[in-house]
């Protein structure tokens, strides 16, 4: 997954694999390789060879994220090319919302008839051990939830749509 980064007006690229277990993130010619845990929403610690580093992150209102990392605060905008293409593009009619990779759909976070916005998260699958939150492409209302909480999905399943 590539997606771009803003701190403090400077953008960059950061692309994120997930292979064997491992993280594995490039910043330009630089690549970091980590083992991830999630042990509570919000919370994520990384393991990098012998170092250990814990970092807490929060969604604001105005669609930048706080992550808390060594008692500093950092704002940052974080967008992935789907949210990105997302905010240029607005599709026309029903939407669906898939899952980019297989994995186990952990959590539903939204109902049939719920009104969401661009990017509001619909579903949370788990892959890899990693639980990442699927959002709408679109503001809209959902109309469909195809998946239920513990059921394996496939790479490019719908899991709802929204319309």
């Amino acid at each position: 997954m590539q997606i771009e980064i803003t701190k403090d007006g400077t953008s960059f690229q950061l692309d994120i694999t997930r292979e064997n277990g491992q993280l594995q993130a490039q910043i330009g010619e630089t690549r970091h390789i980590a083992e991830v845990l999630q042990p509570e929403p919000n919370l994520y610690v990384f393991r990098i060879g012998n170092q250990v580093l814990q970092t807490r992150v929060a969604s604001r209102d105005d669609g930048k994220v706080d992550v808390m990392y060594a008692g500093k605060r950092n704002v940052v905008q974080v967008l992935d090319r789907r949210r990105r293409d997302a905010s240029t593009t607005v599709a026309e009619g029903p939407q669906p919302v898939t899952s980019p990779m297989p994995g186990r759909v952990v959590r539903l976070l939204a109902a049939v008839g719920d009104e969401v916005e661009a990017g509001q998260g619909v579903v949370v699958v788990e892959a890899m051990k990693m639980q990442n939150e699927m959002g709408a492409g679109k503001a809209g209302k959902v109309i469909e939830i195809c998946v239920t909480e513990g059921q394996t999905v496939k790479g490019g399943e719908t899991l709802a749509v929204i319309e």
